[in-house]
């Protein structure tokens, strides 16, 4: 019986996603991709090159965060910067329905988890909002932790295989 549930678990993941194993995607800003190359910044570099042992000649997914994903032949692997060719667009898998998520600010780390979470679900973008039973003072350092923030969004995105960035909106008042 386990067995059988392995088979058919695999086989849907085939069917579903259209091969065994996603590729890893990495986020390289829309001004780094131009006439069918792109190249990448000093951290994605590193993580590329590092972490992921990506030489020249391999094959990587990127995206740019507006919905636009690629598969690309990695040309040059340095841990400073990659560069490398397009090989093909490929499909965008955003949803349909656009989601937009309104929340009452919680404490920072249930905050980074709410980010995390809700872009691996789809949300499209996140407004917190301020009100009376907040306790947390998230918005006094709004534009010191907003990276931070971003950070945590784009890192999820290249988890979950979405080619967009959620936006994350300024607080306002309930």
């Amino acid at each position: 019986m386990k067995c059988l549930r392995r088979k058919r678990k695999r086989a849907f993941s085939r069917k579903f996603w259209g091969r065994r194993n996603p590729m890893p995607q990495y986020f390289i800003p829309p001004e780094n991709i131009r006439n069918g190359e792109f190249f990448s910044g000093a951290d994605e570099a590193a993580h590329i090159v590092k972490a992921a042992r990506a030489r020249a000649g391999d094959e990587i997914e990127i995206f740019d965060g507006r919905g636009n994903r690629y598969r690309c032949v990695i040309k040059a692997a340095e841990p400073s910067c990659v560069t490398g060719l397009l090989q093909e667009k490929l499909p965008d898998p955003e949803y349909r329905t656009k989601l937009a998520l309104c929340f009452g600010a919680a404490a920072r780390p249930a905050f980074e988890s709410i980010l995390e979470h809700c872009t691996e679900a789809g949300v499209e973008s996140f407004q917190p909002v301020w009100s009376s039973r907040v306790q947390f003072d998230l918005f006094s350092a709004w534009e010191r932790r907003l990276p931070r923030f971003k950070q945590i969004t784009t890192a999820a995105c290249k988890q979950c295989g979405r080619g967009c960035l959620p936006a994350i909106l300024k607080t306002g008042k309930a």
